[in-house]
């Protein structure tokens, strides 16, 4: 059986497509755990007439509010053998389940890893994403964890096993909570392969979380590093260290660039505790980011004081321009 977790909030113009998508899969061995995360619309008095007559439906109800919170709530409730979280706003094919499962079952894995692609509100395709971010060379695609460490991270590209996750991998920090329980799986596992298929539809809208500019989503990473440090020290023996410390740099020098669009005071704030993170870390003496001349090049612009105040006048005018922004993110492969 497949567990699959969604977490729900104010998601009422979503609702009976997510219930659609999932009652269209060809798979017909799971558990649907649909969690309200404390919506204030219609989301739950929706969802209940549209599962009414399928048991295989369960709402549960969160009152903290934040996807991790909902998410936890679901796997402690969850009895499938394999766990498959989504958004209620993304969309799935019908055969999602069934080619992740198969994949799975074929190859003995911990985790399987899939392509997705990005969609606007009008649901036209606007970007093609691979699951694996490097050449494949392994006829049978699959991957031992400290290779796999560098592919990307969302949730909803990948089918987990159960036991793979642990309730300390759910961090409730407002950035970057769902990579940290994908690195920390990957970690865990012995055994992961790559279907080299689309299996998932990705809602990009630009009031979204990920890419709303802030103070607090800027430093809000810095919560997940901290716990992902805790858990990588004392559960992982600093095994992954070099992994692990090459992920935050890219982070941190993402958030830096992007810490350019806001006001002076919060930038000054940003920058300060942002870099501070970084020197502690010792990210120049990595074995990766030593390999990597476009990281070199972002810290030197970013991280010196001087040169990230030149670096905000010549960059702000590029970062607030939507059409150029659509540009580089297609470029992004």
């Amino acid at each position: 059986m497949i567990s699959i977790i969604v977490p729900v909030y104010n998601a009422e113009r979503y609702v009976e497509q997510l219930v659609n998508n999932i009652k269209n899969q060809t798979h017909k061995d799971f558990e649907a755990i649909l969690v309200n995360n404390n919506s204030k619309d219609n989301t739950e008095k929706r969802l209940k007439e549209l599962i009414k007559d399928d048991s295989r439906f369960r709402i549960l109800f969160e009152s903290k509010q934040g996807p991790n919170y909902a998410r936890l709530k679901g796997f402690e409730s969850a009895i499938g053998e394999y766990v498959y979280f989504f958004d209620s706003d993304d969309r799935i094919y019908p055969h999602t389940i069934e080619n992740l499962y198969r994949n799975a079952i074929e190859n003995h894995s911990d985790i399987v890893i899939a392509d997705y692609v990005e969609i606007d509100e009008t649901g036209e395709i606007t970007k093609r994403c691979k699951g694996i971010n490097y050449s494949i060379n392994d006829s049978s695609s699959i991957f031992d964890p400290e290779k796999t460490f560098f592919v990307k991270m969302p949730l909803w590209n990948k089918l987990i096993k159960r036991n793979m996750l642990k309730k300390e991998y759910f961090a409730f920090s407002s950035i970057g909570e769902d990579m940290l329980i994908s690195l920390c799986c990957v970690a865990n596992s012995t055994k992961i392969s790559y279907l080299d298929k689309e299996i998932y539809q990705y809602l990009v809208t630009e009031n979204g979380l990920s890419y709303e500019v802030t103070l607090k989503n800027s430093l809000g990473i810095l919560e997940t590093f901290k716990v992902m440090d805790l858990i990588f020290d004392n559960e992982f023996r600093k095994r992954y260290d070099e992994q692990k410390v090459y992920i935050q740099t890219q982070h941190l020098l993402f958030r830096l660039m992007r810490s350019i669009l806001l006001n002076k005071n919060d930038r000054k704030i940003a920058y300060m505790q942002l870099t501070n993170f970084l020197k502690t870390s010792n990210y120049k003496n990595n074995v990766y980011y030593k390999k990597s001349i476009p990281f070199k090049g972002a810290s030197f612009l970013l991280t010196n004081l001087f040169m990230y105040k030149v670096s905000s006048v010549i960059l702000k005018p590029f970062l607030v321009n939507k059409t150029l922004q659509k540009v580089l993110k297609k470029l992004d492969k």
